[in-house]
């Protein structure tokens, strides 16, 4: 009977080394997929922050070019609405996760979970902060245009479909990047805690 509990206690033993070997491997996995996930969040943040940037010098210029009162407050209020771009892209970043030496390895998962979360809701949340304002400049842009009704027709057209095909973009983000990086996140944090 000794022998057969030796070999229990050592078959257990195993089964415990697996398990910590499989989340080992786990989180060097998630950490690289976050690594490569961040360099895309920073390209995508860079890039929306520098066209916000350049567009407020220029709507501040054709706001004071031009006759249509409607074309002047679209052009204006895009000052703002840029203003809320680059507020919303900086705002989440103060959740991102700072490497420290000192902390845990599911304090780290935790945080980056935290930081995820807040950049999915951002994209899920961006028909209210990012669709709607910038349509709402450009649809007083071109009704205080001098165009005729068939090209105010098409123009809004192509905005519906510009800006659907952004929220049809930003959608599959959360679909395709979010959410199987936060499962495997969720996962890794499960085998930590087991």
């Amino acid at each position: 009977m000794d022998d057969l509990k030796l070999l229990n206690i050592w078959q257990e033993g195993n089964q415990r080394n697996k398990v910590s070997i499989d989340a080992n491997k786990l989180l060097i996995e998630l950490t690289e997929n976050l690594s490569e996930f961040d360099a895309k969040l920073k390209k995508r943040d860079s890039l929306e922050i520098t066209v916000a940037l350049i567009m407020i010098p220029i709507a501040i210029l054709l706001a004071y070019f031009v006759d249509s009162s409607l074309q002047q407050l679209g052009f204006g209020l895009i000052v703002p609405y840029c203003a809320l771009v680059i507020y919303k892209l900086k705002r989440v970043k103060k959740y991102k996760v700072q490497i420290d030496a000192q902390q845990s390895q599911k304090a780290f998962l935790t945080q980056s979970k935290e930081y995820l979360v807040k950049e999915m809701n951002l994209l899920k949340t961006v028909l209210y902060w990012y669709i709607l304002p910038a349509f709402l400049c450009a649809a007083l842009i071109n009704i205080g245009s001098d165009s005729g009704q068939l090209e105010l027709i098409l123009t809004f057209i192509g905005m519906i479909a510009l800006f659907g095909y952004i929220y049809y973009l930003n959608r599959k983000a959360v679909k395709d990047d979010f959410e199987p990086i936060l499962a495997q996140l969720n996962q890794t944090i499960e085998e930590l805690n087991n």
